[in-house]
């Protein structure tokens, strides 16, 4: 009897050890992770968006032990990408890559379920502000004239951006609010394919990410006319901001991307705190961090999950406020 019970206290011993060692504990499964990971993009190859996604998915494999493999679904404006995260089992295999922009933007978009409660937000990694850029054949250099032209000649220029809901969309929705501008918005799969239009003269203006558009201005394919940030950007200092214009209406705009890694709600705390962890220090190794500031972008700086969530939630809130004001409609692109 006596050895019986022995056992038996050995037995719980052994169990309440298990509890308590960290993986157990935390909610991280024993091996984690045992086989490839998957993370979703919205966005098309190349853009600023997809260049620290992949090089952030190669540094976390490193240290993973396991494949990151980054997956762009482009379509929809993000829809596409934001539907098959919202069905991924939340067993921390599957993340989501992509600007806080297009989860605010959700209403915009046909999609079955609302992101906001299906996806948690994990980690900050960047930002980016947004540069106005025009055709060269465009008879303008400044906001002044670009405005002065647009209202002369209502409805005939063309503003793409990288969908129906993207930040350059309703950046320029807001822009043209802002002053009474009448430009017709082209939607298209992505950023890279706005700008060979552009390029070309099938459109004529387009608000993007400097991280995107800074090699085209270099080059003089695209003018740029203003950064929609309140300080000049470093990347390029000649460039006057919109509020240097000194329209009225343009005092304060500043417009921007910022974003991270999200998970399935259902995702282990645990393994969201690996995560957040683990990427904040990857986006600060200098050949992370140096590449992409030298592109114009800036690095998130140090912050916890719940401050991430808090400014993802603000953002989210004021684009609700102007979908709902603004009219905007859900088209396809």
């Amino acid at each position: 009897m006596a050895k019986l019970v022995l056992r038996l206290l050995q037995a719980v011993g052994v169990i309440v050890a298990y509890l308590a060692c960290p993986s157990h504990a935390q909610g991280i499964p024993p091996g984690y992770p045992a086989k490839p990971l998957r993370m979703l993009l919205g966005v098309s190859p190349g853009s600023g968006l997809d260049q620290i996604t992949r090089v952030v998915s190669m540094k976390l494999a490193e240290r993973w032990g396991r494949p990151v493999i980054v997956d762009n679904r482009v379509g929809g404006s993000g829809a596409i990408a934001l539907e098959v995260i919202g069905r991924a089992a939340p067993d921390g295999y599957t993340f989501y890559s992509g600007a806080t922009q297009i989860i605010g933007a959700w209403p915009l978009r046909q999609i079955s379920f609302d992101p906001r409660k299906a996806l948690a937000p994990v980690v900050h990694m960047y930002s980016s502000t947004y540069i106005l850029v025009v055709n060269p054949s465009l008879p303008v250099r400044s906001m002044q004239e670009l405005i002065a032209v647009a209202k002369s000649r209502p409805g005939a220029l063309n503003y793409g951006s990288s969908g129906v809901g993207s930040a350059g969309h309703l950046s320029m929705e807001i822009l043209n609010a802002r002053v009474g501008m009448k430009m017709v918005h082209v939607p298209y799969k992505g950023v890279a394919i706005s700008m060979l239009d552009l390029m070309s003269g099938q459109i004529q203006v387009l608000l993007s990410s400097v991280v995107s558009i800074l090699p085209h201005v270099k080059s003089g394919r695209v003018r740029a006319v203003a950064v929609a940030q309140l300080k000049r950007s470093r990347v390029l200092p000649v460039l006057p901001t919109v509020e240097e214009s000194g329209i009225p209406a343009l005092r304060g705009f500043e417009m921007g991307v910022f974003g991270g890694i999200y998970a399935p709600a259902g995702v282990s705390p645990a393994i969201q705190a690996k995560l957040h962890r683990d990427v904040s220090e990857i986006v600060q190794l200098p050949e992370v961090k140096e590449p992409y500031e030298a592109s114009g972008g800036e690095i998130a700086p140090a912050h916890t999950i719940a401050q991430f969530r808090d400014k993802v939630r603000r953002q989210i809130a004021e684009l609700d406020d102007f979908i709902r004001t603004s009219g905007i409609k859900v088209t396809r692109d």
